[in-house]
């Protein structure tokens, strides 16, 4: 599968994103469920202990998405990005685990990391993927300059915007799911050695936690297009 972020993404955008994608084959969706359950509890408790939605909103890891999505809408008002969202039903105490390993290990490593991250299952991709701006012609919802990735499928089907805010059910992953393959997405103030050291924690305990074969690779304005 090649996957590219369009150039004018980071020209129209930010010139310093970065994204993670990693690739899990052969995976054991559900034997460690319990483990990671435990895992994402306990970053539960920490995130309702230290934040509130108002000094979350704040927060320099999440504010610059929401001033990215601004720009995005060209609207003066605060918008709430994919990463708020996760946390706010935290910190509302809504249930965000699920039953299976992926997602769960996906939920607990954005938010111990405050960074966005999501997964699809690879095995209802189709094609190649992309990573480009909203043409406007795509769902009612979108407007143009609208943050997305899309596969090989037909024109109009769209896997997710900005990039998480809203997804597709198409690619959802299930406890059945084999091969998943996640993304992580980062922005200034997170360094490139805060965001290696992050995608290095999440193959680790993908690997450890599925059994999988992990693949990964980082694209950026330098490099925007790769095979995983």
């Amino acid at each position: 599968m090649n996957i590219t972020i369009n150039k004018e993404v980071f020209e129209k955008l930010h010139p310093k994103l970065k994204v993670a994608f990693i690739s899990v084959k052969d995976i054991n969706n559900t034997e460690k469920l319990d483990e990671v359950l435990l895992l994402l509890k306990e970053v539960e408790e920490y995130i309702r202990f230290t934040y509130n939605k108002d000094t979350l909103k704040n927060h320099h890891m999440v504010s610059s998405w929401a001033m990215m999505e601004e720009r995005q809408l060209s609207k003066v008002k605060h918008q709430h990005s994919s990463l708020e969202r996760i946390f706010h039903r935290v910190l509302d105490r809504r249930e965000i685990a699920v039953k299976n390993v992926v997602q769960n290990l996906a939920y607990y490593l954005s938010l111990k990391n405050i960074i966005p991250m999501a997964v699809d299952d690879s095995d209802k991709l189709k094609g190649n993927l992309s990573v480009r701006l909203a043409k406007g012609t795509e769902k009612d919802s979108l407007r143009k300059g609208t943050l997305i990735y899309c596969d090989s499928a037909r024109e109009g089907k769209v896997l997710g915007s900005k990039l998480d805010l809203w997804k597709s059910p198409r690619t959802r992953v299930t406890p059945q799911s084999k091969n998943v393959l996640l993304h992580i997405e980062a922005l200034p103030p997170i360094t490139s050695k805060q965001f290696n050291q992050i995608v290095s924690e999440s193959v680790g305990l993908l690997r450890s936690f599925t059994g999988g074969r992990v693949k990964k690779i980082v694209l950026s304005k330098g490099k925007n297009s790769g095979e995983i």
